[in-house]
């Protein structure tokens, strides 16, 4: 019976030495949900994780991508620190590779916390071979659908929509920007031409260049007067927009999905432009007023620094994104 099960998950998931090992360790980890939710008790109090009370929290066990997850209702008396101190007692008793500890949101109590431990038994991401082929849905993408642009450490998706947010990434080479990059471009460039504009920025030439095709404007190399010109003609339909919405006596005031065009502007390397004059005024009107008008900026750059993002820029962007810099000062001024 058991080789007939594991025949027919081999066979749904496909043929490959990837879904053979996907489903072992989703198996694995289901046993271990079981032993969890059978032996908590004992393991909190193994564990002196109860209040004066002898209470215990009580964990509602799930399984998911990443391992078993618990989410705990903290009582009385018990908080994330106590959780935190007993992360090696819960690593013994669980038998797993690693244990990580957060909390999520304040319960409904005001002495209550809600606090997540993810236990993994087998990092899942690092067993797909690297040549394991990624599948990619071509079907037509909408301006309000959300990006895909990875999982989290509980092996949820992590999605997020431009529409009416502004984009500010850093990051040194290899630390994924350029990934996150191909991901938001590629979501937007399958949608409606009709219904979305890109305005694709990119010095070095290599990292928007296989959109150039679908790009309703793309600028390329050192021409910062060609640049200057896009920015000028972006900031010139905004206040064009505005217009329009004043004018139409619908009460509309900002831009919808469902009416009007999309515009979304990718800068690469941002920091590259920071010297040429007027850059950083139009950029900061640009993010500013854009959002009511449906033009979202996307700015990426390996340089992180303080003259070429200063604060009053850098607070107009709604979403930051900080991947591996060279100090922490960097990390904080994307942030």
């Amino acid at each position: 019976t058991t080789l007939f099960r594991s025949l027919f998950l081999t066979v749904r998931r496909g043929w490959t030495p990837a879904g053979w090992k996907l489903s072992s360790a989703r198996r694995k980890n289901e046993q271990m949900a079981r032993t969890i939710r059978r032996e908590w008790p004992d393991i909190c109090a193994k564990s002196h994780l109860v209040n004066r009370d002898n209470e215990y929290p009580p964990a509602v066990v799930t399984v998911t991508t990443a391992g078993v997850l618990l989410r705990l209702s903290m009582p009385r008396g018990l908080e994330i620190g106590n959780v935190e101190a007993c992360s090696d007692e819960f690593a013994a008793s669980f038998h797993c590779e690693r244990v990580s500890v957060s909390a999520t949101k304040t319960g409904t109590r005001k002495d209550s916390a809600l606090v997540e431990i993810l236990a993994v038994f087998d990092d899942l991401l690092r067993q797909l071979p690297p040549t394991s082929p990624l599948v990619l849905s071509h079907h037509a993408r909408k301006v309000a659908d959300p990006v895909d642009i990875g999982v989290d450490e509980y092996g949820r998706p992590v999605t997020l929509t431009m529409v009416e947010h502004n984009l500010l990434a850093g990051g040194i080479p290899g630390s994924g920007k350029s990934g996150m990059l191909q991901n938001i471009v590629g979501h937007y460039a399958m949608c409606d031409p009709a219904l979305c504009r890109l305005y694709l920025i990119d010095p070095k030439l290599v990292e928007l260049s296989q959109w150039k095709d679908r790009a309703t404007v793309f600028v390329g190399g050192d021409d910062t007067v060609a640049v200057m010109a896009v920015l000028r003609e972006i900031r010139d339909e905004i206040i064009a927009t505005y217009a329009r919405l004043n004018s139409a006596g619908t009460g509309a005031r900002k831009f919808t999905p469902d009416e009007g065009v999309f515009t979304l502007l990718v800068i690469d390397e941002f920091a590259d432009y920071a010297g040429v004059p007027e850059f950083k005024a139009i950029m900061g009107e640009i993010v500013r007023k854009g959002r009511a008008a449906g033009v979202a900026v996307i700015a990426a750059t390996q340089r992180p620094s303080k003259d070429a993002i200063p604060r009053s820029l850098s607070n107009l962007f709604s979403l930051k994104m900080a991947f591996l810099t060279k100090t922490s000062a960097d990390s904080d001024i994307i942030l």
